[in-house]
């Protein structure tokens, strides 16, 4: 069954996927790699199985790596000014002025 733009939220320039869609997606990808042994061409097979884009789905798969410290690198951070405004909002109401 392909995912709809029904179960995703539009966000920014793109659509926000739900996170129990990443979890499956991800999941499915690393079975299907430990199964056949293979790695080409999992991702997109599995994207196009799930109606989702290839490079998405790579993006998800790279961080679910880094994060269990199977590949090098680190989650993107949010930027010290964004968290500042984030939390005056959140906290506020609205955002004040510094």
């Amino acid at each position: 069954m392909a995912a709809s733009k029904q179960q995703t939220t539009k966000h920014g320039s793109g659509y926000r996927h739900p996170p129990e869609l990443r979890e499956r997606a991800v999941r499915m990808v690393e079975e299907t790699m430990k199964e056949t042994g293979e790695r080409h061409g999992v991702v997109t097979r599995i994207a196009v199985q799930l109606g989702l884009d290839s490079e998405t789905l790579r993006h998800w798969v790279k961080q679910a790596e880094i994060d269990k410290g199977e590949r090098p690198g680190s989650r993107p951070r949010t930027s010290n000014a964004s968290l500042s405004w984030r939390r005056r909002t959140v906290s506020c109401g609205e955002p004040t002025r510094s």
